[in-house]
């Protein structure tokens, strides 16, 4: 059974588009100014600022490229281990019941 290419589901604001096959995902990312993103996306814009995941047009293609090299997976896969390290010694200091916001660590 072949998996789907993507999903269509009904929201108050029209049809939402979820993009799952990655060909289409990738024509999707090359070519931002054929889409529009969705009204909903102004709700994230106020949560979020003005980053790239609201951004559209070419303001998301120059903050695109900005950011692009960190999630190259070169860059990934050097910084694994020293993510790794970080969250053991963290994990040790943990008594049970302890409660962390993780946001302390970004």
């Amino acid at each position: 059974k072949n998996p789907p290419k993507l999903l269509v589901s009904n929201h108050p604001t029209g049809a939402f588009v979820s993009l799952v096959d990655p060909k289409l995902l990738k024509a999707f990312f090359h070519n931002q100014q054929y889409y529009q993103k969705s009204p909903l996306m102004q709700m994230v814009k106020i949560l979020l600022e003005d980053g790239l995941v609201a951004a559209e047009g070419d303001d998301w293609k120059k903050k695109r490229k900005s950011v692009q090299s960190v999630f190259h997976y070169e860059f990934l896969k050097a910084i694994v281990p020293s993510a790794q390290n970080i969250a053991k010694k963290h994990i040790a200091t943990l008594k049970p019941g302890d409660k962390i916001d993780l946001m302390d660590f970004i």
